[in-house]
């Protein structure tokens, strides 16, 4: 339950921050349905700038030639979504917003020069902004920066003390932008919004759960989560949800989901122990703790019936989509420690490989395998993997896409929807006639020294645009 005044305290904020005027262009990101798209609104409305509005489908597919020929000169995005697009060529570009969840200093580098780049955080408790921090494109830490106006932020320890710089503790907000609690949700008010004596007055403040310290130099550094929630492109994500409609099916015993890092592609990751393990035919879930059977490894087409694909229908019924885990892995037992918790660190790494390894069978073939490794960070794919099973999304579509454009100037987003495997998608492109090579495919060596060549040929064009 959010307030008229916390909105107007926003609004006039980020105008003052963002220097938005009559003359700037603003883009309609966000969903409606998002607490950004409230700042994107105001902030345009009572600057006197222009905002742009597009369809949903134009922003998801075409987000990059949207914000070239519109001449957008102020957007807000999630890192994960500004990661997928390709650096330079927009010159309108004044402002560069990021929100939603961490931004890595390396973003900042890519996208700073030349233009503002604001790191924006808060949660919509504080009525979506808390802090603004301008990054400069130097490789330094992207911090959450300073309180906006009205707003006061303390770093409090486990007895709701403020701690000096450079101590880690829970980030808690107070100020107008403050909401007056979740509706009809006594128990959680009071465990979220509480009243404390701080520096000689009374505040009323909000616990972000959130991991952070000051710095000396009077700026916020975040440092992650409290709690088992994190952020995904944007989206907050209780992985406790998750494990508990996961376990609601009857073939789960139990549960557990994580936000999957490790290789430079975020993405949830769940674990499930099975109640009867010989019920359930193995699909894109792949065992561990126990011998593979032929069952296991080589499911004959026909025969796969259940496991993720049951699963994964079972979570879309009952989760938002930005919920659903990218991969369900079976294990024989969950990892615990010594006191009987289950252990999440030793949890095994991901293994997404659901089909019998295919090898690339012509150079077109070679060329896709070669982007999707780089993309999803992986050293092999095989021709019949599912690039959503191998961890994929949208954003990481948008990259593939990118990659594409030279060789394949007719290709869609959409188009790579459509055809998730690379043998698919080899074979729609020679169906439409479009470059493509029936040559055996190259050595490692040969392919190595083509990616190179095609590397360089795109950095010069790159270099001619500008």
């Amino acid at each position: 339950m959010l307030e008229h005044r916390g909105a107007v305290n926003l609004a006039r904020s980020q105008r003052e921050f963002f220097r938005t005027g009559p003359g700037s262009r603003v883009l309609q990101f966000a969903s409606l349905s998002f607490d950004a798209a409230t700042a994107e609104v105001l902030v345009a409305l009572i600057s006197g700038a222009a905002l742009h509005l597009a369809p949903l489908q134009q922003i998801q597919t075409e987000l990059f030639a949207l914000l070239k020929e519109q001449a957008i000169t102020h957007v807000t995005l999630p890192p994960s979504a500004l990661a997928a697009l390709p650096t330079g060529g927009l010159p309108a570009l004044d402002t560069l917003i990021v929100a939603g969840e961490a931004c890595p200093p390396t973003l900042a580098a890519q996208w700073g020069r030349g233009r503002r780049f604001i790191n924006a955080y808060g949660p919509t408790e504080t009525t979506v902004c808390a802090s603004l921090f301008e990054c400069q494109a130097d490789g330094s830490p992207t911090l959450i920066g300073r309180p906006i106006a009205n707003s006061r932020i303390y770093i409090l320890n486990g007895h709701f003390q403020p701690l000096p710089p450079g101590l880690p503790g829970e980030l808690c907000v107070a100020g107008v932008g403050l909401a007056r609690g979740y509706w009809n949700r006594p128990e959680l008010n009071a465990e979220k919004f509480i009243e404390l004596e701080l520096f000689g007055r009374v505040e009323r403040v909000y616990k972000t759960g959130d991991l952070a310290r000051w710095r000396t130099d009077g700026n916020l550094e975040f440092m992650g989560r409290i709690d088992q929630q994190v952020k995904l492109r944007g989206f907050r994500i209780e992985l406790g949800e998750i494990e508990a409609v996961l376990a609601a099916h009857e073939a789960v015993r139990e549960a557990v989901a994580v936000l999957y890092e490790g290789d430079g592609n975020p993405r949830l990751v769940a674990y499930v122990v099975l109640s009867d393990p010989s019920s359930v035919v193995i699909d894109q879930c792949s065992v561990v703790g126990r011998k593979p059977t032929e069952r296991d490894v080589l499911p004959s087409p026909s025969s796969i019936t259940t496991s993720h694909q049951s699963l994964t229908t079972f979570l879309k019924e009952r989760l938002p989509g930005y919920m659903v885990p990218a991969h369900i892995q079976v294990l024989e037992s969950l990892p615990l420690t010594p006191n009987g918790k289950i252990d999440r660190k030793a949890l095994p790494k991901p293994d997404v490989a659901s089909t019998r390894y295919e090898p690339p069978c012509d150079t077109t073939e070679q060329h896709l395998a070669e982007i999707w490794q780089q993309v999803l960070k992986r050293d092999s794919v095989g021709m019949n993997d599912n690039f959503f099973g191998l961890g994929g999304h949208s954003l990481l579509l948008m990259q593939v896409h990118n990659h594409l454009q030279p060789d394949y100037p007719a290709l869609k987003v959409i188009d790579l929807f459509s055809y998730p495997t690379i043998r698919a998608l080899a074979g729609h492109l020679r169906q439409r006639g479009q470059p493509a090579s029936t040559e055996p495919a190259m050595d490692k060596q040969a392919a190595q020294s083509r990616a190179e060549q095609r590397r360089a040929h795109q950095g010069s064009a790159l270099q001619r645009r500008r």
